[in-house]
């Protein structure tokens, strides 16, 4: 004897868009690296310099010039 097939009911279409948004939700989260981007890093041209990161560098245009502020606070560039 098989399993009866019920027809689709309230809770199926619930489950399915439920699974649907899942899919949606960590299709955002997955990020491609910044050298297999098919489009190019646009960063906002500052009127002054930005604090320093807690760790890292933080990268930065400014006066149209391409700058990096380390967490100690060293600026180097134009680069």
């Amino acid at each position: 004897m098989g399993t009866p097939n019920y027809p689709r009911d309230f809770t199926d279409d619930v489950r399915d868009l439920r699974v649907a948004r899942t899919a949606a939700l960590t299709a955002g989260q997955s990020r491609v690296p910044y050298e297999q981007a098919s489009q190019g890093l646009i960063l906002p041209d500052l009127p002054t310099d930005p604090p320093a990161p807690a760790s890292g560098v933080r990268l930065y245009a400014k006066d149209g010039r391409l700058y990096y502020r380390a967490s100690g606070g060293t600026v180097y560039g134009p680069l």
